[in-house]
C-alpha cells in the first residue's frame, strides 16, 4: 500500500514463488541465475542492500522493487545462492522500512498528543459545553471522544486498556466511554493517559503490522489500523482547533 504522498506504508510484502521471486513462468528447476544482455553467470545482485532500501522509498511500491531485481537476476531456481541471498536482503530492506515508517507514525502521534492536550488546557472551562450548532460535538465531548478512541483502537486490536476505562474489544464500550460526563481536570487527564496508551501499543506493534484484524467488521491490517487512526486524530484536531479559534482561544503553539 502506498500513503498519499507516495511512501511505502507498512503491512506489504511481494509474493513469492518457490523461495524466490521468479518471473511468470519460469521452471522451479531453472538453471542459476543469468544476465539478459549476455550469456554469462553474474557474480551475485546488481543491486545492494543500500539501493533497494533507497528505492522502495521512492518508487510505487515494493513489487516494483522486487521487479528490478528479477531483471537483475533473470529466471532464478531455488538452488541460486545468489537468489537466496538477494532475496534475504530484500526482507530485511523492507523490514527496516517498515520499522522506519512505524517510528514516523510514532513520532506523527507524539506531535499529535501535544497538540490535543495543550489546546484542550487552553480552552475556558466556560466554553466546554460550546458547539457552533445543534446536533454536533460540543469542545468537551470531541476530547473524550478522542480519549474513547486512543483506549479502543489498541483494545480492538488485541492490547489490554486499563480496566479503569471499561473499554475492550466490543465496540459497545467505546460508545458508553465516549457517553459520560467528566469534570475538566478528568478530561485532561484521560486524554493524556489515552495517547500514552495509544503510542505505546503503536510501538510493541512493530513486529506485527501484517497481522490480520477486523474493523466492525472489515478485514484489515494492524498496520492500516494505525493509519486510520492516524488520519482521524488530524481530522479531529483540525476541528478542534477551529472551534477554539470560534471562541477566541489561539492554539498554543501559534503564539
Amino acid at each position: 500500500m502506498i500513503d498519499l504522498a507516495g511512501r511505502l506504508l507498512p503491512g506489504r510484502r511481494p509474493a513469492f514463488v518457490g523461495g524466490v521471486a521468479r518471473r511468470r513462468g519460469a521452471s522451479p528447476a531453472a538453471a542459476p541465475c543469468r544476465g539478459h544482455l549476455s550469456n554469462e553467470t553474474l557474480p551475485g545482485p546488481i543491486f545492494s542492500l543500500e539501493d533497494v532500501v533507497t528505492r522502495s522509498n521512492h518508487l510505487t511500491g515494493r513489487t516494483l522493487c522486487i521487479a528490478f531485481l528479477g531483471l537483475a537476476l533473470g529466471s532464478c531456481g531455488p538452488e541460486s545462492s545468489d537468489a537466496i541471498v538477494a532475496e534475504r536482503d530484500v526482507e530485511t530492506a523492507f523490514t527496516r522500512a517498515d520499522a522506519l515508517q512505524l517510528e514516523n507514525l510514532e513520532g506523527t502521534v507524539e506531535i499529535l498528543h501535544e497538540k490535543f492536550t495543550a489546546l484542550a488546557a487552553a480552552m475556558p472551562e466556560d466554553r466546554l459545553d460550546w458547539a457552533p450548532m445543534e446536533g454536533v460535538r460540543t469542545v468537551e465531548e470531541i476530547y473524550i471522544h478522542i480519549a474513547a478512541d486512543n483506549w479502543w483502537v489498541p483494545a480492538m486490536m488485541g492490547w489490554e486498556a486499563p480496566p479503569e476505562t471499561g473499554v475492550t474489544e466490543d465496540s459497545e464500550t467505546f460508545t458508553a466511554y465516549q457517553a459520560q460526563s467528566m469534570t475538566r481536570g478528568e478530561m485532561l487527564a484521560a486524554l493524556d493517559a489515552s495517547f500514552v496508551f495509544f503510542r505505546e501499543s503503536m510501538a510493541e506493534s512493530a513486529g506485527d503490522l501484517d497481522r490480520d484484524v477486523s474493523l466492525r467488521g472489515t478485514p484489515a491490517k494492524v498496520g492500516d489500523i494505525w493509519i486510520r487512526a492516524v488520519v482521524h486524530l488530524h481530522e479531529h484536531l483540525g476541528q478542534s482547533i477551529a472551534y477554539a479559534r470560534a471562541n477566541e482561544v489561539v492554539p498554543p503553539w501559534s503564539r
